[in-house]
């Protein structure tokens, strides 16, 4: 698609905190390519919060997956009245999958793990390890849409990112322990 087709754009990660974090800059590489773009994002209850009064996004809604059919019949409802002109689903599960075939956007992609990718208009591979990080695999996803756009990942900022956290925290003299277990456990 050209830069001038794309006014509308849904980005899905329903996942947890850290799929979440590993998909921000997405709309940046978006919003780079598409300044005018109303660009939306799809989280599970619980992650909007991260994207309060985000540069880069229009809206942000919301998936209640406590109420998982009801409310996913809610926002397919929403996504199909929208009439997005494209749709990155960086999520891998079958309902998002669904989502985005039945969106009626006008271009669609997403990983192949997706059970429903065969209802993507493009389809990328996703391959754990390889010395390919998260964030480059979901990148991959909107590549061809930001490709001549002059966008590129910036890797340093995250360690300007991660430098400036340590100084605030040094700064306040408080301790800091993060603990990450990289998984949820159903039921827990």
């Amino acid at each position: 698609m050209q830069p001038s087709h794309l006014k509308r754009i849904l980005i899905i990660q329903t996942a947890s905190i850290g799929d979440v974090i590993l998909a921000t800059p997405v709309p940046e590489g978006l919003h780079h390519a598409y300044p005018s773009a109303e660009i939306d994002l799809l989280v599970k209850k619980g992650m909007e919060g991260l994207f309060k009064e985000h540069p880069f996004l229009n809206r942000i809604i919301v998936w209640d997956k406590s109420r998982k059919l009801k409310d996913f019949l809610r926002i397919l409802i929403d996504v199909r009245k929208t009439k997005y002109d494209l749709i990155v689903n960086i999520q891998r599960f079958a309902l998002t999958g669904l989502l985005t075939g039945f969106s009626g956007a006008a271009a669609t992609t997403g990983f192949s793990k997706n059970p429903f990718s065969f209802l993507f208009s493009r389809r990328v591979d996703h391959h754990i390890g390889k010395g390919i990080h998260e964030v480059e695999r979901n990148i991959s996803l909107i590549s061809p849409a930001i490709t001549g756009g002059g966008y590129s990942l910036d890797k340093s900022r995250m360690k300007g990112l991660v430098d400036q956290i340590s100084a605030l925290v040094k700064k306040m003299g408080i301790k800091v322990v993060i603990v990450s277990s990289g998984a949820i456990v159903s039921g827990m």
